[in-house]
């Protein structure tokens, strides 16, 4: 893994992803379309089939990316309800400048920064479920039993970070979204973002560093 766990200088994201958490590939958006636009313009107008079309098409996608931000299973389908809502509120408003995927994303981490800022100040984590945890195709039994272990304990490890660390991380890491665009999400200045960006990793390795089933991922890494 790279040293820059170590460092302060901006990376581009996605580069950075946790290595003991098998990051999800998002798949890549489809173009802004006539259909998506038309769509979106149905759907405001109260058409229950629309409705119906857009709920399907997008609930996998918002479920995935509430589920990476928030591992209280008790509140992921809340959250991803009141996502939903949310852009069925907007759709109105949507015509395709951005492809529908990345509009979509938008609204559910601001909805979900949103839900997470409202608990902010909330007793520890609950214990981690290991449902729905990314496992590859390719491995075998052993392998993914083995990767589903890491992968849950490297999740401990993220919900041991205060919530604006750990959203930062997840976005930037895990996601893939730019400092910047991190920042006008949270409303936070750009410089903010990466400071918790900086201390949220260090935090991370650290820990992941006295875990036996991780460290070897973060051999060679200075301390904090």
């Amino acid at each position: 893994m790279p040293s820059a766990y170590a460092t302060f200088a901006p990376v581009p994201p996605g580069s950075l992803a946790i290595a003991a958490i098998p990051a999800a590939k998002l798949a890549q958006a489809p173009s802004p379309n006539t259909r998506d636009v038309e769509l979106c313009a149905s759907v405001a107008r109260g058409d229950r089939a629309a409705q119906h079309e857009l709920f399907s098409r997008l609930r996998p996608q918002i479920l995935r990316h509430v589920s990476f931000l928030t591992r209280r299973r008790a509140e992921v389908e809340d959250i991803v309800q009141e996502v939903l809502l949310e852009i069925f509120r907007s759709a109105k408003g949507f015509e395709g400048r951005s492809s529908l995927s990345t509009w979509t994303h938008r609204i559910t981490v601001r909805v979900t920064y949103r839900h997470l800022r409202r608990r902010l100040q909330q007793g520890p984590p609950p214990e981690l479920a290991p449902e729905d945890l990314v496992a590859t195709e390719e491995a075998g039994p052993g392998e993914r039993a083995e990767l589903r272990e890491r992968h849950l304990r490297a999740l401990r490890i993220l919900e041991t970070l205060s919530p604006k660390k750990r959203l930062v991380l997840a976005m930037h890491d895990l996601e893939g979204l730019e400092a910047k665009e991190i920042a006008k999400l949270v409303g936070a200045p750009v410089l903010t973002v990466r400071t918790r960006l900086f201390y949220a990793r260090q935090e991370f390795a650290k820990a992941a560093r006295e875990d036996p089933a991780l460290a070897e991922f973060f051999e060679g890494e200075e301390g904090p």
